[in-house]
């Protein structure tokens, strides 16, 4: 009867121990696979994030290019808005300089001819 007792109780024992096992084997693979879609999600992630970067240093290369041909079109304006004053400017002085001679032909003839006439009337 002891004999039968302790195969009684061995074999309850065994079958705790593979109930325990398949237990312990079932979460094994749960959390494997738990550890695998997390590996997966950190993947994801990660590409996710390269790519954004990868969108981001695009934009602000884009806008550093436009910001240096909104500058060379700025400075080409400021360029050609000097060019036009100072072609402006140049005609105004060629128009003074016109008037001045004017004048000082005109008093140049002003005085010949009133030297003229002291002459003829000597």
């Amino acid at each position: 009867a002891e004999i039968e007792g302790i195969q009684v109780l061995n074999s309850t024992l065994k079958a705790q121990m593979d109930e325990l096992c398949s237990t312990r084997d079932a979460q094994e693979s749960a959390l494997k696979e738990e550890a695998r879609v997390l590996e997966e999600e950190c993947h994801n992630l990660m590409l996710a994030s390269q790519s954004s970067k990868a969108e981001l240093e695009q934009s602000l290369r884009q806008k550093y290019e436009q910001m240096m041909v909104d500058a060379e079109a700025h400075t080409e304006q400021m360029l050609a808005d000097q060019a036009k004053k100072h072609q402006a400017d140049k005609e105004e002085l060629q128009k003074q300089a016109d008037a001045r001679m004017q004048e000082q032909r005109a008093e140049f003839d002003e005085v010949k001819n009133s030297m003229s006439l002291q002459f003829e009337t000597r």
